[in-house]
């Protein structure tokens, strides 16, 4: 099973993955700075709920990143991306309405992310956090529980040989 996630937990499982097409390219201005950029999910892949067998799209993504190395041993990373997140699956619609349930919302979501690496004689040590706003996704803006960003990160060292 392929699980979907929101901002708390799992929205569904997929039957099948999803077709992820992607493109992005790299520019460096300088020697010590990289310029990237790419888009994700290019087909926008339409897949199917393995529960409740709803379709679901998988959505289009835009991310880029800034990559500065002032010495050879050291980089300064940071970066954004944008995309639609499935949230919560609609309900079908109930007898005599209208039509147009069976299948799910979605809502947008923003992220920043910063990071260092730094390589000594081929052991690498990378450290990355992600900053996203969840501002948007709150239902009730009385709502008292701190929802509004959430910080996560990860760290990786590895060798070379």
């Amino acid at each position: 099973d392929y699980p979907i996630y929101n901002d708390f937990t799992t929205v569904s499982y997929l039957r099948e993955l999803p077709v992820n097409v992607a493109a992005g390219i790299a520019w460096r201005p300088i020697e010590t700075l990289t310029v990237t950029a790419d888009v994700r999910n290019i087909l926008e892949d339409d897949v199917r709920n393995e529960i409740n067998d709803l379709e679901m799209e998988v959505k289009r993504s835009y991310h880029l990143g800034l990559e500065w190395s002032p010495a050879a041993w050291a980089s300064l990373r940071a970066g954004y991306y944008f995309c639609q997140r499935a949230v919560e699956e609609k309900s079908p619609p109930l007898p005599f309405e209208s039509p147009g349930g069976n299948g799910y919302e979605y809502e947008k979501y923003n992220a920043f992310t910063i990071g260092v690496g730094l390589d000594f004689r081929g052991i690498s040590f990378d450290i990355g956090m992600k900053v996203d706003d969840r501002a948007d996704r709150l239902e009730d803006p009385n709502d008292l529980e701190l929802r509004d960003t959430t910080a996560l990160g990860s760290a990786t060292i590895s060798y070379s040989f």
